[in-house]
Order: structure tokens, then sequence, then C-alpha cells
């Protein structure tokens, strides 16, 4: 199953890194500079006792996607 998060902001940016951070394919849809940011730094996933810098997948938009029979959004 992958897991396509549309908006990658706080709470779709943590849901997103901790289902990456457990093996699952994730996709996350992002625009503006929000989706630059994401494509050349990755995702920067902080909590208390960590900080982790996560390279996943990202979109400006659905239409970059290829949908698959199984991806849950």
């Amino acid at each position: 199953m992958r897991y396509i998060i549309y908006g990658a902001g706080a709470v779709g940016g943590v849901i997103g890194g901790r289902l990456f951070q457990n093996g699952r394919d994730v996709v996350l849809i992002a625009r503006g500079p929000h989706l630059e940011a994401l494509r050349r730094d990755g995702l920067t996933l902080q909590s208390a006792s960590e900080t982790a810098q996560l390279q996943i997948a990202v979109a400006g938009s659905p239409a970059e996607i290829e949908f698959q029979d199984g991806d849950a959004v």
C-alpha cells in the first residue's frame, strides 16, 4: 500500500514522516516554496529525542502521481 498525503504541513508532514520511518511507501503533495524545500532538502522530522532528515517522494500536484490500485489518499 502506498500512502499519498495531500498537504505536507505540520500534520501531513508528521504523519507522512512517521509512516516513512516505519518502512511505508509515502508520497507527499506540497506546493510553492515548501515543495521546493522538500525536493531540495527532504523532510525534517523533529521530536524531543531526535531529528531526522527524510528523503520522501514529493509531488507538486496529484496530476504528477500515477495512482495505483491500493493507494491510500
